[in-house]
């Protein structure tokens, strides 16, 4: 192979290497190289960290918008994922995948499964199941995902400790609590289904994406916490107006995040 052709090769494949690149998420921070996913199922969830963010930039992906940049000197990648555990692993996923996330913080409100857990209060995962995963009429216990072996998946506890300072600091009147949470692709509105729920999982609130992104963390070795506030109780109980209250607890979980990045 002449000179030429040497140089011809050697520059294709650097092309084809950039064009393979994860998208690179720059900060001034020297002494934390982490670069850390953060989720939110609706715009609510993400509409205070978005501005708060510094050296914002947008990337889309399909129909997915990920703002990178930092927020308090950590570096950060932001996204809506929309309700669901698909659209939330999928997010996840393209978070670690094309944007090098190292962690996943997933933040926004649920409905309680515990009488100690109100309206209000904030629920920091221990660890999350799946209770709409149900292949016992073939053998399989109830939560248990076969091709992953296990029902329930631990949080990082470095994260957890993180979170609950944060909401120390940020809301020192709100009453926190460290338990499981339980997810599905449905909206748990009655009794009979909360009681379902706790009967086998136990947990003290459940929402539609925390165990589909604990999932994706957990088949990438990543660490993961949720963080849920209260916005309602499972029986249908809470506030009159529950549309303002829901933007309200989830921008109370946008500014206990913007917090965590000064825990870690």
């Amino acid at each position: 192979m002449n000179k030429s052709a040497v140089i011809a090769v050697v520059a294709a494949i650097a092309v084809f290497a950039m064009a393979i690149t994860p998208y690179a998420v720059t900060s001034d921070s020297k002494t934390d190289n982490n670069i850390y996913g953060i989720i939110g199922a609706m715009p609510e969830e993400t509409a205070t960290l978005l501005e708060a963010m510094n050296e914002r930039e947008c990337v889309k992906i399909g129909d997915r918008e990920f703002h990178i940049g930092t927020l308090e000197g950590k570096k950060v990648v932001i996204s809506e994922c929309g309700y669901g555990k698909v659209n939330a692993g999928v997010s996840t996923q393209l978070m670690i995948t094309e944007f090098g996330a190292t962690a996943i913080i997933n933040s926004g409100v649920a409905g309680t499964l515990d009488e100690r857990v109100g309206v209000g209060d904030i629920v920091v995962s221990t660890d999350t199941v799946q209770h709409d995963y149900d292949m016992h009429e073939i053998g399989f216990e109830r939560g248990l995902i076969p091709n992953v072996g296990v029902i329930s998946i631990n949080a990082d506890e470095k994260l957890r400790t993180a979170a609950v300072n944060a909401i120390r600091a940020t809301a020192s009147g709100t009453e926190v609590f460290e338990g499981r949470v339980c997810t599905g692709d449905q909206f748990v509105s009655g009794t009979e289904e909360m009681n379902d729920i706790t009967s086998v999982f136990g947990g003290m609130c459940c929402e539609m994406e925390g165990g589909a992104i604990a999932q994706v963390c957990y088949l990438n070795n990543i660490p993961f916490v949720i963080v849920r506030a209260i916005s309602d109780d499972v029986d249908g109980g809470g506030p009159a107006d529950y549309a303002e209250f829901e933007k309200e607890m989830a921008a109370l979980c946008a500014t206990m995040t913007i917090e965590m990045m000064k825990e870690l």
